[in-house]
C-alpha cells in the first residue's frame, strides 16, 4: 500500500499542478477549533510496523525492553480515543493522565457489555 509517511528522501521539483476544488468545500465552516494534545504512548515492539508507519521517526524512542515510546500532537476528539484503542493491549497512554482516564472509562464501559 502506498503511504505518504513512508517517503523518507523527498525531492522537491519545480513542477506545479492546479487542483480543482469544489466550491462547497471551500467554506470557512470546515475550519476546526479542536484542541490539540501532546499524546505519549508506550507501544509493544510487536507493533513496530504500525509505529514506524504512523509516527514521525524523530518522535519514536526505544526503551530498554524493546518497546517504543511514540509522541504525537493530535486532535482531542473521539477519533483519537478510537485510535489509541486500536492498539489494544499493545499500547498504553503515558501522557496526558486525563486521557488515560478517558481510555480506562471507555474500556470499562465496553467490558460491561460482555459480562
Amino acid at each position: 500500500m502506498f503511504r505518504v509517511t513512508r517517503i523518507k528522501n523527498l525531492v522537491l521539483l519545480n513542477e506545479k499542478f492546479k487542483r480543482n476544488t469544489p466550491k462547497d468545500i471551500l467554506t470557512e465552516s470546515h475550519e476546526t477549533t479542536t484542541k490539540i494534545i501532546r499524546l505519549v504512548m508506550e507501544i509493544s515492539s510487536s507493533m513496530a510496523y504500525r509505529v514506524y508507519d504512523e509516527f514521525e521517526q524523530n518522535s519514536i524512542t526505544k526503551t530498554a525492553d524493546g518497546s517504543l515510546i511514540a509522541t504525537a500532537n493530535l486532535p482531542e476528539c473521539e477519533w483519537v480515543y478510537g485510535y489509541v484503542l486500536s492498539f489494544g493491549d499493545y499500547g498504553e497512554i503515558l501522557e496526558p493522565e486525563y486521557v488515560r482516564k478517558i481510555i480506562k472509562s471507555k474500556l470499562e464501559n465496553s467490558l460491561k457489555k460482555y459480562l
